[in-house]
């Protein structure tokens, strides 16, 4: 149910992307709907959790991430840094989002650990949540770059 909420809000959020009325009425919906659940899951998993909530929480982080509260952008950006000092600080299905909101609230400095991170993961599945979330840069020129380093 929520996986189908959230892919037709995302189809409605690119149709109307360059309406900023329109999309931050989206996003104070997200809001709306995800500051719940994201209360009650929050960023680890518990004992009490079911895997559907473990499912949930990464998609409840991206959307409230992606509608700009800042709560979980700043949580991310610090799992991030921890991420960095330890690889298993971070679980791997958190990894994905995690990596998308520190590249979109982020810059040059976040790009250019994303582009190592990229070129000394091991795992396919890190090489390819570092590479993607390179590609949701807001800021066109590190996309750019990206294309011809990359």
């Amino acid at each position: 149910m929520w996986r189908d909420l959230v892919t037709n809000l995302n189809v409605i959020l690119r149709t109307w992307e360059s309406n900023n009325r329109v999309t931050e009425a989206l996003h104070k919906l997200l809001r709306y709907l995800f500051v719940p659940i994201y209360d009650k899951l929050g960023w680890i998993q518990q004992p009490t959790h079911s895997d559907l909530d473990k499912l949930l929480r990464s998609v409840v982080l991206d959307k409230l991430g992606e509608a700009g509260y800042n709560e979980v952008i700043e949580v991310a950006k610090t799992r991030f840094q921890e991420f960095l000092m330890d690889r298993d600080s971070l679980p791997r299905d958190l990894r994905r989002v995690v990596f998308k909101l520190v590249m979109r609230n982020g810059g040059e400095q976040e790009y250019n650990t994303m582009v190592a991170l990229f070129n000394e993961a091991i795992e396919p599945e890190d090489k390819t949540a570092a590479l993607w979330a390179i590609g949701l840069s807001k800021q066109p020129e590190l996309i750019r770059r990206a294309l011809v380093r990359l």
